[in-house]
């Protein structure tokens, strides 16, 4: 009355009950990770021009499940003239049946008006490999199938079933003073393997003090068969401030 005896390979203890917390608790540990990335530019005089653009990554992680966002934007004028505007976001859902492998689930959105496109969108399944998973590396390869749909402003729409092929990769360096990131998504058409659509990031953080730091960052995006008259490569070179946070 009043205490709960304890029995276990150390033998066995009365604990009272006011020194009792909780009784088989249900582990509450969980991970997540924000990171916003902003970049921009504004000139005057003979040019007068203007650019900005940002990058947020979000995953949570817990026990057997892990979600993973990511939105992108950038915006640029040449005098007073819009010369740049796109916005794409991603969102994925990950199960680990167990801690080396896992399956998915995955939705992406993009629109870019200057190359043509009002809306793509892509959804699919596929299944991964977490090669490492720890604290200075993480990094995992995944595949599936994947539907796609693009609708353009001009040229003729089109949707196609794709192999989706995708990996991640960030390495942590002296307790984060220094970060080195990639991430890349493949779409191949399984009625032509030569149709392609890539996305792909690489860039390094710097940080500067607590949770800020310096980011330069390269964003490619590759349509190996792009409307007429749409250049089928874009390639953006970033360098600016980033916040990370982690709780």
């Amino acid at each position: 009355d009043g205490a709960w005896l304890v029995d276990n390979s150390l033998g066995q203890r009365s604990v009272p009950n006011s020194r009792v917390i909780s009784i088989n608790p249900t582990p509450t540990e969980s991970f997540q990770k924000a990171t916003i990335t902003l970049n921009g530019t504004k000139t005057s005089g003979n040019t007068r021009t203007i650019s900005a653009s940002m990058n947020l990554d979000y995953t949570f992680r817990y026990k057997t499940h892990r979600f993973v966002s990511k939105v992108n934007w950038a915006y640029g004028e040449d005098d007073t003239i819009l010369s740049k505007r796109t916005t794409g976001a991603e969102i994925k859902y990950d199960f680990f049946p167990r801690d080396e492998w896992f399956l998915y689930t995955s939705f992406s959105a993009r629109n870019d008006q200057f190359a043509d496109l009002s809306l793509r969108t892509t959804a699919g399944i596929g299944a991964g490999i977490q090669i490492f998973d720890s604290d200075t590396i993480k990094w995992s390869q995944e595949t599936g199938i994947s539907a796609l749909n693009e609708d353009f402003f001009s040229a003729e729409d089109e949707a196609a079933s794709t192999l989706r092929v995708a990996g991640n990769l960030a390495w942590s360096i002296d307790e984060g003073l220094l970060e080195a990131f990639h991430d890349h998504t493949i779409f191949v058409s399984l009625v032509d393997p030569d149709d392609l659509l890539v996305e792909g990031r690489l860039g390094i953080r710097t940080r500067i003090i607590g949770g800020l730091s310096l980011n330069a960052q390269m964003n490619i995006r590759y349509d190996s068969h792009p409307p007429i008259t749409i250049e089928g490569e874009d390639i953006e070179l970033l360098l600016g401030l980033g916040y990370s946070t982690t709780f």
